[in-house]
């Protein structure tokens, strides 16, 4: 049921930016992992690297909007903050 459902694992104890991605929102990474990523791959319209891309991209434009409308202020900072994730990721990955 809705009350037993998990929204976020040990993001505090994250040692890499993938990993707090990962369990920070698990209904959002759920969903993107099921309907974005996994169709991209096993579909071969994208590699993994692209496809994992695709979904920062995605989330990137949503947080954007998100952020943009209310405030009324279309600056791109939520979306190139959330692209910036992407090089984090890269340099912390072990």
């Amino acid at each position: 049921s809705f009350g037993d459902r998990q929204f976020y694992r040990d993001w505090w104890n994250a040692t890499t930016v993938e990993y707090f991605w990962k369990s920070w929102n698990l209904p959002v990474h759920q969903w993107m992992v099921a309907h974005v990523y996994i169709p991209m791959v096993r579909n071969r319209i994208a590699g993994k690297q692209m496809a994992s891309l695709t979904c920062f991209t995605l989330s990137a434009v949503f947080h954007e909007i998100i952020v943009s409308i209310p405030f009324r202020n279309f600056k791109m900072l939520a979306f190139g903050g959330m692209m910036a994730q992407v090089l984090l990721i890269e340099m912390t990955r072990p």
